[in-house]
């Protein structure tokens, strides 16, 4: 197995995460041995999310911390390449706002969200 080039890697990224769709939360449940709830709700409460804050759950998966977000009454915008990805996210939370793009330019204006967070892209 060889890497992409880096023209390539964008298209095999949310190749393999289109692919994985299905299994991606049960996958992150058993990686994380279901810690990842906790730090998820943890990292959510550290942006102090509340009625009227926007917070953008970027490369966000099937929504997670958008879910929390939305939780505490803020609007909630999640961005990820995946588009099956998103379409799970949608399902779970459909008063969330849901973009296709990618990460490294998110289609937002400066200054109009209250925080930003991020789950497991780092990670991959």
């Amino acid at each position: 197995m060889t890497l992409p080039s880096a023209k390539d890697k964008r298209q095999a990224v949310e190749r393999m995460f289109d692919r994985i769709a299905p299994s991606y939360d049960r996958m992150n449940t058993l990686i994380s041995m279901g810690t990842h709830r906790r730090w998820k709700r943890l990292a959510v409460d550290a942006t102090g999310a509340r009625p009227g804050s926007v917070i953008v759950d970027l490369a966000c998966g099937t929504g997670d911390l958008a879910c929390e977000a939305l939780a505490r009454g803020a609007e909630a915008i999640g961005i990820d390449v995946s588009e099956s990805m998103l379409a799970r996210a949608r399902r779970r939370a459909p008063h969330a706002r849901f973009l296709r793009a990618d990460a490294e330019n998110p289609p937002l204006a400066d200054r109009s969200v209250d925080a930003w967070v991020c789950g497991f892209a780092l990670r991959n």
